[in-house]
């Protein structure tokens, strides 16, 4: 009888466990457009105004290009869109009306919840900071600075893993 009780429980958690989908609490995109627009108002508040972004995206070497002997995909059961990773960066450059400027960079990955057509960001942090004038510097690219709320997005929504 014990055993029949242990094969049943065994039986009923592998298939709750395989049933089920994986959520997580993520940022929505809209929050962190939204966060990136208040840092630039914060900045601006500061005496800079915002002159330029420019974006750029890296990919990460795929798998297949790492593994020491050839790697097939449909082996492992992965594909090519599961085993790249891409980190995008924006940079911020601001000027202030004596011809100072100062710089930030954020870097961020997202994902795609397909069940909700959501785009959102798994992870963000600010990846750089400068300033033309160093007596700026610890008010714009400190710890206490508005760019660093960038580093602890608040998780607005959850996602489907």
């Amino acid at each position: 009888m014990k055993k029949r009780t242990i094969y049943t429980i065994v039986l009923l958690c592998a298939t709750a466990f395989c049933g089920c989908t994986v959520t997580t609490h993520v940022t929505s995109y809209n929050a962190f457009s939204q966060a990136v627009e208040e840092v630039n108002k914060a900045l601006e508040k500061e005496g800079f105004t915002l002159e330029s972004i420019e974006n750029s995206s890296k990919r990460d070497i795929p798998l297949s290009s790492r593994a020491p002997q050839p790697y097939s995909y449909n082996e492992h059961g992965f594909h090519e869109s599961t085993t790249a990773d891409v980190e995008y960066a924006d940079t911020y450059r601001f000027v202030n009306n004596v011809g100072e400027t100062m710089s930030y960079a954020v870097s961020y990955r997202t994902g795609i919840d397909l069940q909700k057509s959501m785009a959102y960001v798994r992870e963000a942090y600010v990846s750089g900071c400068e300033t033309s004038n160093p007596t700026h510097h610890d008010r714009l690219c400190g710890e206490h600075s508005p760019i660093y709320r960038l580093n602890s997005l608040e998780k607005d929504t959850t996602a489907v893993l």
